[in-house]
């Protein structure tokens, strides 16, 4: 899904308005309803009834309109609401003052709190906890800097976040909606719910703390209208990756989906090859085979049944030997796909042992951990390489290794690193992270927003690979390959750290939720 400027939306609405005769009102009514129908589907399980009230804070502005139009939503599904405004109600103009009347009218209780004191205080304007807080306090025309009444009700809403959860209407308020940056603070959203198209300041890096998880609202702009914008920044939904899943045809059998060779492993990491392998079991490959030093081949065996497991004959040395490959039952361009890096070691054995994979690569081939970081400096080696469909993950310690800068310059412009990164290698690019980053030579950059804190722990990077390796295998291009592979890696993140929490995640955990996040995809 494209992002767009705050400009752009607003031109997007304007030409919906003027040329497709749709009037701004019924926009506004589409995008109250899209944020109510996103609330009863992420928090409201329970009969509606049982809820403490959802409370809306509603700005002066069309933002404030849309969270007129949500309340009034909430209520025709029987959840309680109330409503706290920064201004009068005879401030209200336009479109929103229409909404805001029906609003009042249909019984819907509202508070107006246009002092910056009537923010002072805690929830309980009338004893009753609060179940919820939607913000829709500053809109995509904010530029900042937030101060009176606005900033109040926001340090507000950020005091009772702490214990409840946030949704925010189009953007965190606060932000700017082109870059991202709070001004000088934001709205700390749990799910933000953006109109139309996304803004790119959701997606780029000062946002990251403030969006929270980010979900499409539809308001009905036409098709037409969002192919003429320029698609210089996308955020991947579950939309796309549906329009990616690998076809699984009544006929198939194993050797349908693919033969997938994963390479890795050392006497000091003996789980990375084995947590890509067990990744790329429950993504959908045909086929597995295994090769790792012959001190881990006992175990590889023994956690993964399904899989065949090759081992070089000489299993004195701790990471693989120079001649592993001749371990193997064909030669690994014979595969749909190769895995090179977890767990692998960084040795004069291994760095020959790549080289030679890279003279004679597969079709597809993902390089990944150690494979990055032997091919530090290497550009060129990577150019050559006559693999198609090549896909490289690394994370930011590692892109910086790979592009001979700081960190820092990596993090500060995570775009910017991808793409260049991308352009040097000739490659797909996934710089791992928060707000995962997917870009490839001459193609605009895509941003992953599934996955949560809980997943930034040893071994999440090798399953990632396994995904990816697996969809290869299938037969997907290098950037729907990585494109899906980072949406499905982060859902299954999200599934684990719902059932064990973010604290107790573990790289295995998401493995198992896996299959629920196929299920999100296959689910309509």
């Amino acid at each position: 899904m494209k992002a767009v400027t705050a400009e752009t939306m607003r031109r997007l609405d304007a030409v919906t308005i003027r040329d497709y005769q749709i009037p701004g009102r019924v926009l506004m009514e589409r995008a109250g309803k899209a944020v109510a129908d996103a609330i009863a589907a992420q928090f409201l399980r329970r009969q509606p009834a049982s809820h403490a009230p959802v409370c809306l804070c509603a700005g002066k502005g069309n933002n404030g309109g849309d969270a007129f139009v949500t309340a009034r939503h909430l209520k025709m599904r029987g959840v309680p609401v109330c409503i706290r405004t920064t201004c009068f109600v005879a401030d209200y103009t336009g479109d929103a003052r229409s909404h805001v009347l029906q609003a009042l009218a249909d019984g819907i209780v509202c508070r107006e709190c246009p002092d910056p004191v009537d923010w002072a205080s805690t929830p309980g304007d009338a004893g009753d906890a609060i179940s919820l807080i939607v913000d829709g306090i500053l809109g995509t025309g904010f530029k900042g800097p937030v101060g009176g009444t606005a900033r109040a009700a926001i340090e507000w809403i950020n005091r009772m976040g702490r214990h409840i959860p946030v949704v925010s209407i189009d953007l965190p308020s606060g932000l700017n909606a082109d870059t991202g940056t709070p001004k000088p603070i934001a709205v700390r959203a749990d799910l933000t719910i953006t109109l139309g198209l996304p803004k790119t300041g959701l997606l780029l890096s000062p946002a990251t703390d403030h969006v929270g998880r980010v979900c499409p609202g539809w308001i009905g702009i036409p098709d037409a209208l969002i192919a003429e914008c320029d698609d210089h920044l996308h955020l991947i939904t579950r939309d796309d990756c549906m329009q990616w899943m690998p076809a699984r045809p009544a006929t198939s059998h194993k050797g349908t989906f693919g033969h997938l060779l994963v390479i890795g492993g050392s006497t000091l990491f003996t789980g990375a090859p084995i947590l890509a392998g067990l990744a790329a079991l429950r993504s959908g490959v045909g086929l597995l085979t295994m090769l790792v030093p012959g001190a881990l081949k006992t175990a590889a065996t023994a956690r993964m049944p399904e899989a065949m497991v090759a081992a070089p004959p000489d299993s004195s040395g701790e990471t693989l030997s120079v001649d592993a490959l001749r371990a193997l039952p064909r030669p690994p361009s014979a595969f749909q796909a190769v895995i090179a890096g977890p767990g692998m070691g960084q040795t004069p054995a291994t760095r020959t042992l790549l080289d030679n994979l890279l003279q004679t690569p597969p079709d597809a081939l993902v390089l990944d951990a150690d494979a990055l970081n032997l091919l530090a400096g290497q550009s060129g080696t990577l150019r050559a390489c006559s693999a198609p469909r090549r896909v490289l993950t690394p994370h930011p310690g590692e892109a910086a290794r790979l592009l001979g800068c700081d960190i820092e310059m990596v993090q500060q412009d995570r775009l910017s690193a991808a793409r260049q990164l991308a352009e040097l290698t000739g490659s797909t690019v996934v710089l791992k992270g928060a707000g995962t980053v997917v870009t490839a030579p001459g193609e605009p950059p895509w941003i992953n927003r599934t996955g949560n804190p809980g997943m930034a722990k040893g071994g999440m990077g090798d399953v990632l690979a396994g995904i990816i390796g697996a969809l290869l295998a299938q037969g997907l291009c290098a950037m729907d390959a990585a494109r899906l592979g980072v949406f499905l890696h982060g859902t299954a993140g999200d599934c684990a750290a719902g059932e064990q929490s973010q604290p107790g995640l573990t790289a295995q955990d998401v493995i198992a939720c896996l299959p629920a996040a196929w299920h999100t995809l296959a689910c309509r």
